[in-house]
């Protein structure tokens, strides 16, 4: 992914930034993924397509291996965790983890690291809910979505933390009851 805006050393495509960019655009942050570096040119708008394609990426693969090295109940292994991090972070050109072998270290880097390699791809809000950290988070980043997020909260239950059950499964199934809050 490249994040590009005006500072003197920015490239875009192997070209400074205002040589590709009108000068209407400067103040603006450009976020292109899966550039095409084989024709060093803006890619053209993507393609439209009416089906939620998916495909899982190699990083979600081993960030989410090192996760569960991390806090398997019966397979904890913090070096293992720490190799599928610096799998990423070597791939980034960065550095070795080199902090403290603790678990909540270990995890901050894991978060850190998640956040920045998915970065507008809609991963955080699923890592954090999952993590038991979503209204935390928002609360102190985001008073609005936050707020948003309060209004969620039937019975004491915040009903954003589920998905609501299918209304045709509820209508062709006896045993199936609505998700809390929906």
């Amino acid at each position: 992914m490249s994040v590009a805006w005006d500072y003197p050393e920015c490239m875009y495509y192997l070209r400074p930034f205002r040589d590709v960019f009108p000068k209407a655009d400067w103040n603006t942050y450009w976020i292109l993924k899966y550039q095409n570096w084989n024709t060093m040119e803006r890619e053209p708008a993507s393609c439209m397509s009416s089906i939620n394609e998916r495909a899982i990426r190699y990083a979600e693969v081993l960030l989410q291996l090192a996760e569960c090295y991390l806090f398997s109940p019966t397979q904890k292994d913090l070096v293992k965790s720490v190799s599928y991090i610096n799998e990423i972070r070597r791939r980034a050109n960065l550095n070795d983890y080199s902090g403290a072998m603790t678990e909540n270290a270990i995890f901050e880097d894991l978060e850190h690291q998640r956040a920045i390699e998915f970065f507008v791809e809609g991963e955080r809000f699923y890592d954090l809910r999952r993590w038991g950290l979503l209204e935390e988070r928002l609360k102190t980043c985001n008073p609005v979505r936050y707020s948003q997020f309060m209004t969620g909260v039937v019975n004491g239950t915040n009903r954003y933390y589920y998905y609501p059950i299918p209304a045709k499964e509820l209508e062709t199934n006896d045993l199936c009851t609505p998700s809390e809050g929906w």
